[in-house]
């Protein structure tokens, strides 16, 4: 089983690129960049500020969202 994140660069590394990029070649990066949103604003409505979130949940979700970007911009630079 896969992390949403190794899903969103498999997602992106099996599509065919010859032809283009798609919001559906981007799918599972589109629900990791949700997950993200949704516990931010789960924490947010708890505590009214993202940032006392326990463990800094948001912000370690946000490192993996951007570090997931990264990842397919390279494999796309490529």
């Amino acid at each position: 089983m896969f992390t949403p994140s190794e899903s969103a660069t498999n997602q992106i590394r099996s599509s065919d690129l010859s032809v283009t990029i798609s919001s559906a070649s981007l799918s599972h990066y589109k629900s990791l960049q949700d997950l993200v949103i949704d516990v931010g604003q789960a924490c947010s409505a708890i505590d009214g500020d993202t940032e006392q979130c326990p463990l800094h949940l948001v912000k370690f979700l946000e490192t993996i969202r951007d570090k997931t970007w990264a990842d397919i911009k390279s494999f796309l630079s490529t």
